[in-house]
């Protein structure tokens, strides 16, 4: 059975001593130096409980290869399989009508403020707090095909925050088609959310691949949806955090930098700005962090994961070039920022 949330999955990594929680005061500036040790040491993922926000924050959910054959529910014999069944059996997503734990409770105007969630700043040089557990959800505006894909988000204030996406990923591409129809980009930041669909997010597909089948394939089950409630997409409905948000193409600010996985701080530039237009999220809500960063952090080690399942992406019929899914070469490793 696939982990019906993101809950569940914390459930089982505490049962394998695979999540610990630390109740003591940690700031959030210091997260990532924690961290960092946890990933040095092979160590389980950390749920900082008292980090001066009213809301628990993980992260190192995806630093080790345990921790993800834990996420497929798999071993090293099962794994290959598994991933290679799940891409040539894609399953569509169904809807929930109404009342997703996703939206048990509401923030629009004013009351917004992102910055009561627990966003750290991982290194001493970045440019200030970021989101990097984050998964957006657009649609390509021509064919409303969506898609699902990680992406860092700075923020700027209590209801903007700016981002970092390349033209060659989807979500870049959206933007662009956007801009060409001139039309407002709208998406939602996702956060919390099945582990599978955090792993789907790092296989490249064709642009006219929906995501939420490949999710649901891989996790053997449908992924369930819900409608945001300011924009024109639909996201997991036991989410724990969903920021809606539009895209002012015209604005541009400084992002950047970020200590990233090269083990250097990218060169700051000038991205959009976004604006959110409201935050749902579960009673209670458990955010997520992850660091990224000099090697070891958690970046690498799931790349690690992901370069096998790249290798199950170049063998599975549905992405061959043969095959309806009408992919010109074999998928490449998405990149995660």
């Amino acid at each position: 059975m696939p982990f019906q949330d993101f809950r569940q999955f914390l459930d089982v990594l505490r049962q394998h001593g695979e999540l610990i929680d630390i109740n003591r005061p940690v700031a959030l500036n210091d997260v990532g130096k924690a961290m960092k040790q946890a990933y040095i040491r092979n160590g389980p993922a950390i749920m900082f409980n008292n980090n001066g926000t009213d809301y628990p924050l993980v992260a190192g959910l995806y630093s080790t290869r345990e921790k993800a054959l834990l996420a497929f529910e798999a071993d090293e014999d099962t794994i290959f399989d598994k991933v290679l069944h799940g891409l040539d059996n894609p399953i569509a997503p169904i809807f929930a009508a109404n009342g997703a734990p996703c939206q048990e409770e509401i923030i629009e105007g004013e009351a917004i403020d992102i910055r009561n969630f627990p966003v750290p700043q991982y290194s001493p040089k970045d440019g200030g707090p970021y989101i990097t557990a984050g998964i957006v959800v657009s649609h390509d505006p021509e064919t409303g095909v969506p898609d699902v894909g990680h992406y860092r988000f700075l923020i700027l204030g209590k209801d903007t925050f700016s981002f970092s996406a390349q033209p060659f990923h989807r979500f870049g591409k959206n933007l662009a088609k956007c801009k060409k129809l001139g039309i407002v980009p709208k998406a939602a930041l996702i956060i919390g959310v099945d582990p599978i669909i955090a792993y789907t997010c790092q296989v490249q597909v064709p642009d006219t691949t929906d995501d939420w089948a490949l999710a649901g394939g891989l996790r053997g089950a449908p992924v369930e949806l819900t409608q945001c409630k300011t924009c024109d997409v639909k996201v997991p409905a036991t989410s724990e955090v969903v920021i809606e948000f539009e895209v002012d193409l015209n604005t541009t600010v400084l992002e950047g930098p970020l200590g990233e996985y090269t083990g250097y701080y990218t060169r700051p530039s000038q991205k959009p700005v976004a604006r959110i237009t409201a935050i749902t999220h579960r009673k209670q809500p458990i955010f997520q962090g992850l660091l990224t960063g000099k090697p070891v952090t958690e970046t690498i080690s799931s790349s690690k994961f992901r370069s096998k399942r790249r290798s199950c992406v170049r063998s599975s019929a549905s992405f061959r070039p043969s095959s309806r899914s009408r992919c010109a070469r074999p998928p490449a490793c998405r990149s995660t920022w």
